[in-house]
């Protein structure tokens, strides 16, 4: 079982707004706030851009206008570090329980659209560490579960060695890290981003999410997620709708996968179009589609002619 979460996912997950990371309409403003000397100092034309038009594009603007892009991408990766994982429950937590009482006979893999770590800080909450690449080896990484995140992470950063500079170009005197790989760090590494100088590694909140860190490994972690929905025999998604202008690479492999579609947190009537019949929409919400879910996904674990 594959569980694709996005931003509603992490939206939802949580009762008390101030623990929730903004939506896609409401970023630039929150950017702005936290990050005046940055975010708060873009050129008239790239602002107008952002507010008339929306975030993608006017990110795709700021790509172009190039002299405030890196900065503007750091300050965004440590604005995405800061969100913690406070005590007390949220809903990562419970699906997560939900699908552990599924039983040792279901696997399951999560994927993030998300740049800020929420779901992970949750598995880890409980005990599960994270495996961000590649397939859990028996009898060592039962521990583990993995996350996929196709779109990069704002704790994934270029592991450039002892050399800084090796695989770095420069380009209008911004550096852009291309052939390094990545590794995963502590969100209170990323917080320290304006001392590397570079980037986390996410893709850019722009139409085809292109890369400018560490591409081609972000591209594979694509291609893992491409055979994940593959070899999937049920598909879960969580806040996040088709965007296949702008999102192909997540929602192609979905559209010629035959396995079962649930969602929660969406409109059904964009999303039939797109799946078809295979779809069956459990919630409005996180929090209303937890229960629903619990029944989708216990039909499709328990062998025919079981008992549930």
């Amino acid at each position: 079982m594959v569980i694709l979460v996005g931003a509603g996912a992490s939206f939802g997950a949580f009762d008390v707004p101030s623990r929730r990371p903004p939506l896609g309409d409401d970023l630039f403003e929150s950017l702005v706030g936290a990050f005046p000397d940055t975010w708060g100092s873009l050129p008239d034309a790239v602002v107008a851009t952002f507010r008339s038009d929306g975030f993608e594009l006017g990110m795709a603007a700021l790509r172009e206008e190039a002299v405030h892009t890196q900065d503007s991408l750091i300050d965004m990766s440590i604005y995405f570090s800061a969100f913690r994982l406070l005590p007390g429950v949220n809903r990562y937590l419970a699906l997560t329980v939900l699908l552990q009482s599924l039983g040792p006979s279901v696997e399951f893999s999560f994927a993030s659209l998300n740049y800020e770590t929420y779901l992970e800080q949750s598995l880890a909450r409980i005990g599960l560490g994270v495996l961000y690449g590649g397939e859990p080896r028996a009898g060592v990484d039962e521990a583990f579960v993995r996350v996929i995140k196709p779109h990069g992470s704002c704790n994934f950063v270029a592991d450039t060695g002892t050399n800084t500079f090796e695989g770095v170009t420069m380009v209008g005197g911004q550096a852009y890290i291309a052939g390094a790989p990545l590794k995963a760090v502590s969100l209170d590494e990323v917080a320290k981003a304006r001392e590397t100088g570079f980037p986390s590694a996410m893709s850019l909140y722009a139409p085809g999410k292109p890369d400018m860190i560490c591409p081609e490994f972000v591209a594979r972690i694509r291609e893992d997620w491409k055979s994940t929905i593959r070899d999937a025999d049920a598909i879960v998604v969580i806040g996040a709708r088709p965007m296949l202008d702008s999102d192909p690479h997540i929602w192609i492999p979905i559209i010629d996968s035959s396995a079962p579609f649930a969602l929660i947190g969406g409109d059904g009537a964009t999303v039939h179009p797109v799946v078809g019949d295979r779809l069956t929409l459990l919630g409005d919400t996180f929090a209303s589609g937890l229960n629903p879910l619990r029944s989708w996904l216990r039909d499709r674990a328990t062998p025919t002619g079981a008992p549930p």
